[in-house]
């Protein structure tokens, strides 16, 4: 298992971070890998709470928000591409929102949630 900063993630999410974001070509998202550990954990402290750490243990979560992000937002995709029905999808994400307080079918929450998912996987066994 994977710490980050003292919450230790399942070897599943750590599959699933790592299938997605360690090859992600993104000049900008490649240069918040570069970030000083010490840049990395104040990011963190400001803005990865416990509720973000509760929804980082559940792997259909994770899941099928970085399906949700990779597929444009858009939630017909999303249920086709993860074998789920539209109505779970929606559940899904309303979940994400109730624990987080993201409401990622936005723009700007999704955005949010995306950085801050490439900070959680970067910050991994820091």
């Amino acid at each position: 298992m994977a710490k980050v900063f003292g919450f230790e993630t399942s070897k599943e999410i750590d599959k699933i971070l790592h299938d997605n974001f360690s090859s992600y070509n993104d000049p900008f998202f490649d240069s918040l890998r570069n970030v000083t550990p010490e840049g990395k954990y104040n990011f963190y402290k400001a803005h990865i709470t416990s509720a973000f750490e509760k929804f980082m243990s559940d792997a259909n979560l994770v899941s099928c928000v970085i399906s949700f992000l990779k597929l444009d937002l858009n939630v017909s995709k999303t249920s086709k591409v993860c074998f789920l029905h539209h109505n779970t999808v929606l559940y899904r994400l309303d979940k994400v929102k109730r624990l987080t307080g993201l409401d990622i079918k936005k723009f700007e929450d999704a955005y949010r949630m995306r950085v801050m998912l490439e900070i959680f996987y970067a910050c991994r066994n820091i």
